[in-house]
């Protein structure tokens, strides 16, 4: 009787223990009744891409070189910085994606020939610096990492952006 009870406790213990461990992890991965998500139906791209600022609408953003900080001391994102690039980046004809081993960035031109830095994404390993938005003849921006600064600077020509990249 009392071998019975010493195994059936065990068998308690080690089933508490599964339990246990497979609701930590359930939690570690976003809980345990995570938020459905679903992806953004066409319409909704449409929508939140009419919504992005253009180039007239934004001020123009001079670079200072120092990082900018949220309240807790961590860096923030620029107004332009996405977590992710856009799925499906539809580009107008005076707009062009530029992708590099730093990141992505979203170029486009006015009708004044001026270029403006639409969105951009470092990639994973990479800090975004010396941001220079535009609208502006030349635009920039450096995509940094422990080892490696990727600058990419566009200008306009004929309506179209040209990006020149210098790795270091």
């Amino acid at each position: 009787m009392k071998r019975n009870y010493v195994v059936g406790l065990w068998g308690a213990a080690a089933l508490a223990a599964i339990v246990a461990g497979v609701l930590a992890v359930s939690i570690a991965q976003g809980g345990l009744f995570p938020e459905q998500t679903q992806p953004m139906s066409a319409e909704e791209i449409e929508r939140e891409l009419a919504a992005a600022p253009t180039p007239e609408d934004s001020p123009s953003d001079e670079a200072t070189g120092d990082e900018p900080t949220d309240e807790s001391g961590e860096p923030s994102r620029g107004d332009g910085e996405l977590e992710t690039a856009p799925d499906s980046a539809a580009t107008a004809a005076n707009e062009k994606l530029i992708t590099t081993d730093g990141g992505s960035v979203m170029a486009r031109c006015d009708a004044q020939g001026d270029g403006y830095l639409v969105w951009w994404v470092p990639e994973q390993g990479f800090i975004t610096t010396d941001i220079d938005r535009g609208p502006d003849d030349d635009v920039e921006i450096t995509f940094k990492s422990s080892q490696t600064e990727i600058e990419v600077e566009v200008e306009c020509e004929d309506g179209f952006p040209v990006a020149d990249i210098d790795i270091d």
